[in-house]
């Protein structure tokens, strides 16, 4: 069973996702192009729709690529931690 397939299949939000949301945050007036946001974010292009994409579906983005801020910061606050768990690094010998 190929678990990394299932979990990103089945997650609707990616850690980049975040790193979107907090770029549009971060601007004012109307929302960037997703060249200019990927330029700006250091991603590429299709990663920025991409996550635009997830985190408009996942309800922390308006349909005009808005930041929903209550939904982000509820996010934050108490989602994060479940959907992006640590991970067990168990050291082997």
């Amino acid at each position: 069973m190929h678990h990394s397939r299932i979990a990103n299949s089945v997650r609707p939000v990616r850690p980049q996702d975040l790193l979107v949301c907090l770029g549009l945050l971060r601007r004012e007036g109307e929302p960037p192009t997703y060249p200019a946001l990927a330029t700006a974010l250091g991603i590429s292009a299709s990663e920025a729709h991409a996550a635009v994409r997830r985190a408009t579906i996942a309800g922390l983005l308006d349909s005009s690529r808005r930041v929903r801020k209550a939904a982000l910061l509820e996010f934050l606050v108490h989602g994060v931690k479940y959907v992006f768990p640590p991970e067990d690094r168990k050291s082997t010998r």
